[in-house]
């Protein structure tokens, strides 16, 4: 996946700076590789550093700070030691793996984001389109844009499938917005957010004109029942037991 883009550590051939700027406009990311070998690679990405990995099948892979990852190279799969990273394969291109101690993510065509610990912490963001996590166990869950899950560290079993907001994730997330260049996946994901947005202004306006009213049928009956059934034309008993009730 990724070994055109690193052939420059395991060749040695150009400085570890060469992959962009960070947010002040300084040479990012701090990178580190205490091994280099045809097995693979170990990287750090430095503090307040980020880091932006190009394939020539239009794989994006975006590192956050404080990231310890490897790769094996011709491999489309990332081990994730702690830290975040965004991947994006576009659809059709076989996709890619990101793998932690806890579990494992496959990206299915989409966007994504991973956070992992070194303890086994685990948790899942589909930006657009659908992903797959993988427990050690086999256990799979599958995952739709705007939907997250998470493992806690010792745990066996992922949390229960939750909702994001699109619109306050991408905003404020420096691996959508901290590059220069936009994500080439960026107009699908806008896209989902749209979609997003009008089902939460929909859920609410529902919410403001309260549930629908039964039909009349239905408010007779209720009426019915709250009198002691259906008018018979039989005469009712006043509470005393003597005769019809008045008006």
């Amino acid at each position: 996946l990724l070994d055109g883009v690193f052939a420059c550590f395991l060749g040695g051939h150009a400085a570890p700076h060469s992959f962009g700027g960070s947010k002040r406009g300084h040479s990012f990311p701090e990178f580190l590789a205490p091994t280099c070998g045809a097995g693979g690679a170990d990287f750090v990405v430095g503090i307040d550093s980020r880091a932006e990995l190009l394939a020539e099948d239009g794989t994006v892979t975006r590192v956050g700070s404080n990231t310890v990852f490897s790769f094996t190279p011709n491999q489309r799969e990332i081990q994730l030691q702690k830290g975040s990273v965004l991947f994006h394969s576009p659809t059709g291109k076989g996709g890619g793996t990101i793998s932690t101690a806890g579990a494992t993510a496959a990206v299915l065509g989409t966007t994504i984001m991973v956070s992992a610990t070194p303890n086994g912490g685990f948790k899942l963001l589909v930006l657009e389109g659908k992903a797959k996590a993988t427990l050690p166990s086999g256990k799979v869950t599958i995952l739709e844009a705007g939907q997250a899950t998470y493992l806690l560290p010792g745990s066996t079993n992922f949390a229960q499938i939750s909702s994001f907001r699109l619109q306050s994730q991408v905003a404020g997330s420096s691996l959508v917005q901290g590059f220069k260049t936009p994500l080439p996946s960026m107009g699908r994901i806008e896209q989902f957010t749209r979609d997003q947005e009008r089902r939460i202004a929909q859920n609410r306006d529902d919410q403001r004109d309260g549930p629908p009213r039964g039909n009349r049928r239905d408010d007779d009956r209720r009426d019915d029942n709250r009198r002691g059934g259906p008018d018979d034309g039989r005469p009712r008993r006043g509470p005393d037991g003597g005769g019809a009730q008045g008006p």
